[in-house]
C-alpha cells in the first residue's frame, strides 16, 4: 500500500468521513438487490432447552438433560438474524500495482469499504484483517457505527510491514481465532500458492468468498521493449525484455496464478470472483450477489 507519511488527524478524519459518504451513496442498490438476500438466515443456532410439549420433533429431545431431570426436554434452536462478517486483505508490495488507472490497492479499499458499510447497514458485526508474510494486524467482528469507522480509519492507513504474501498463513490465524461461524472475505492479488489446504479447512466451518482484485496488464503484457519494473513481492528493480523469451516466462507465471486461484477455490467448494481494476467494484459485487440469489433460487 502507498505509505501515507505525516498524515494529521484532521485529514485522517476528513478522508476516512469522506470515503463512509460516497460508499454509502453507491452501495444501496448493492444491499437492496444482493446482500441482504443472500446472507441472512444462513444457518441455525442454539437458543435454550425447555420441557417436551406434544407435538414436538422427539429428534429435538436433549437426552443429557433428560437424564438429569428425568422429565423429556428439548433443545430449541433459532435462524440466524446476525452476520459476523471478516475482511481479510492482503496489503503486500504487490497489491501496489496498477498500469490501468487504479492500483490494485485502491480497488481493494474501495471493495472493503463497500462491503464493511453493507454490513453495517445491514445490523452485521464486521472486522478487519491485514496480511502479508505473516498477520499485520486483527480487528475482531463488533456491531456498530465506531467499528465501521474504525475499520475505514485503517483502510486508509494501509502499510505492510513486509513486502511478501502468505495467504496459508493468514487463512491457518483465521481458522484459529475465529471459533463461531464467520462469512470470511479474502480479498487479494492471489499472486501465491501453496494454501488449498488451509482454505479447505476454513470453509469447512466458514462461509469464505475469494476475491481476486486483478489488473489487466497480466493477462495482455506488452510483445516488444525493454522494461524495468518491479518484482512485486521482493519490491527489487527488475529489467524485463518484452521482445523475448521473458515475456513468455511471465505470462506462463500469471496465468499459472490465475489457474490455481481458481482450482483452490473450487477444491474447497467456495465461492470466488475476479474483479478488474478497471471495473466498478460495487456493480461487480451487485451481479455476483444477484448471481449467487439466483442459484439459491432466492
Amino acid at each position: 500500500m502507498a505509505k501515507r507519511e505525516n498524515i494529521t488527524p484532521a485529514e485522517l478524519l476528513r478522508q476516512v468521513r469522506l470515503l463512509e459518504i460516497k460508499t454509502r451513496q453507491k452501495t444501496k442498490d448493492m444491499f437492496s438487490g444482493g446482500y441482504h438476500s443472500n446472507f441472512k438466515g444462513m444457518g441455525i443456532t442454539f437458543s435454550e432447552v425447555r420441557p417436551y410439549q406434544y407435538g414436538d420433533d422427539i429428534r429435538s429431545i436433549d437426552w443429557n438433560v433428560t437424564a438429569k431431570t428425568g422429565s423429556p426436554h428439548i433443545k430449541i434452536f433459532e435462524e440466524e438474524r446476525e452476520l459476523s462478517v471478516l475482511l481479510a486483505v492482503d496489503i503486500s508490495q504487490s497489491t501496489l500495482f496498477g498500469a490501468h488507472g487504479k492500483t490494485i490497492s485502491r480497488q481493494i479499499t474501495e471493495l472493503c469499504a463497500s462491503l464493511s458499510v453493507t454490513a453495517e447497514r445491514n445490523g452485521d458485526k464486521v472486522g478487519l484483517m491485514l496480511f502479508s508474510a505473516d498477520n499485520e494486524s486483527f480487528v475482531p467482528p463488533k456491531k456498530g457505527k465506531a467499528q465501521l469507522l474504525k475499520i475505514l480509519r485503517d483502510l486508509v492507513l494501509l502499510e505492510a510491514k513486509d513486502t511478501r504474501t502468505n495467504i496459508g498463513a493468514s487463512l491457518k490465524f483465521l481458522r484459529r481465532v475465529l471459533k463461531k461461524h464467520h462469512l470470511i472475505f479474502v480479498i487479494s492479488d492471489f499472486l501465491d500458492t501453496g494454501y488449498t489446504k488451509e482454505l479447505s479447512l476454513l470453509a469447512q466451518k466458514h462461509e469464505v468468498i475469494g476475491i481476486r482484485i486483478w489488473d489487466q496488464f497480466y493477462d495482455h503484457l506488452p510483445t516488444t521493449g525493454l522494461v524495468k519494473t518491479v518484482d512485486p513481492e521482493s519490491g527489487q528493480d527488475v529489467l524485463v525484455d518484452f521482445g523475448s523469451d521473458d515475456r513468455q516466462v511471465l505470462l506462463n507465471y500469471y496465468r499459472n496464478q490465475t489457474a490455481f486461484f481458481e482450482d483452490a477455490f473450487i477444491r474447497a467448494r467456495a465461492s470466488n470472483l475476479t474483479i478488474k481494476t478497471d471495473e466498478s467494484v460495487h456493480k461487480s459485487m451487485l451481479a455476483f450477489f444477484n448471481k449467487r440469489n439466483s442459484n439459491l433460487g432466492r
